[in-house]
């Protein structure tokens, strides 16, 4: 009978905080995942929107510290324009110890948002289910692949153990020409990231950890004379390697020094 009545106040609860099982399930899963550029954020931006409108009950959002390209929130942005179309605040933690999320939680907390969660130490794994015991509603989103196609970070449990698993995806950002010369993306759907330096393909193993800068959408070097090639090496400065990543279909994936059919590179 005690258990019957604190599950019963537990319940009740939840609703005078507004519950809404359609806004809020509280201790569930939910995870977003998929390549560079599925909208994963936005997709996660948007979940923290829809809560709002339940009403009572906050959310608190995390992302690690080494997640550089916007400090101190997560951020949802357009296209190529790298324009914002959504944001919220967002503790930074550091990615090797995500238990210092504890520290900023309170019991008005319902909803507990992690992004970029590929890029935290198996720690992470512990932390969510002790939250979900709390019958907080955790919604993750990230990576599930690296650029070498291999599983991320403890991104592969999350899927597995997710009520609500959600895998998006994006558009092969891989370029092609038609018969005329002209150029065009493949745009198939991709489910791969392809990790680029300097505009050409990341072999197998160069670290699986870079954040791109922010000045990734420019240009990988300066535009080449057509006219007069020669001036082209004159022109040329030594720079930093820039590491940029697109989206990539099966087929235009590309990871020199990878193994596959049956060993070979």
């Amino acid at each position: 009978m005690l258990l019957l009545f604190l599950i019963l106040m537990k319940a009740l609860t939840y609703l005078g905080h507004g519950y809404n099982p359609d806004r809020f399930h509280p201790g569930y899963l939910e995870v977003f995942y998929g390549p560079m550029k599925a909208k994963k954020s936005g997709h996660l931006l948007e979940r923290v929107d829809a809560f709002n409108y339940s009403g009572g009950l906050e959310y608190i959002a995390f992302k690690p510290e080494n997640d550089t390209r916007s400090r101190g929130k997560i951020v949802s942005r357009m296209g190529s324009s790298d324009e914002i179309a959504m944001e919220i605040p967002a503790f930074e933690i550091p990615p090797d110890d995500p238990y210092k999320a504890k520290g900023y939680i309170k019991d008005i907390h319902g909803l507990i948002v992690f992004d970029e969660v590929q890029l935290f130490s198996a720690d992470i794994v512990p932390l969510v289910e002790s939250l979900l015991a709390e019958n907080r509603n955790i919604v993750l989103a990230g990576l599930n692949l690296n650029f070498r196609g291999e599983a991320f970070g403890s991104m592969s449990y999350f899927i597995n153990h997710a009520e609500y698993p959600r895998p998006l995806f994006s558009a092969c950002a891989y370029k092609m020409r038609d018969d005329n010369g002209k150029s065009y993306m493949c745009c198939q759907r991709a489910q791969f990231t392809q990790k680029l330096i300097d505009g050409e393909p990341a072999p197998y193993n160069s670290d699986i950890v870079v954040i791109e800068a922010a000045e990734s959408f420019l240009k990988y070097s300066t535009p080449k004379n057509e006219k007069n090639p020669s001036e082209n090496n004159q022109s040329f400065t030594a720079h930093e390697p820039i590491t940029t990543y697109e989206p990539r279909c099966r087929i235009h994936h590309t990871v020199p020094g990878r193994l596959h059919n049956g060993g070979k590179k």
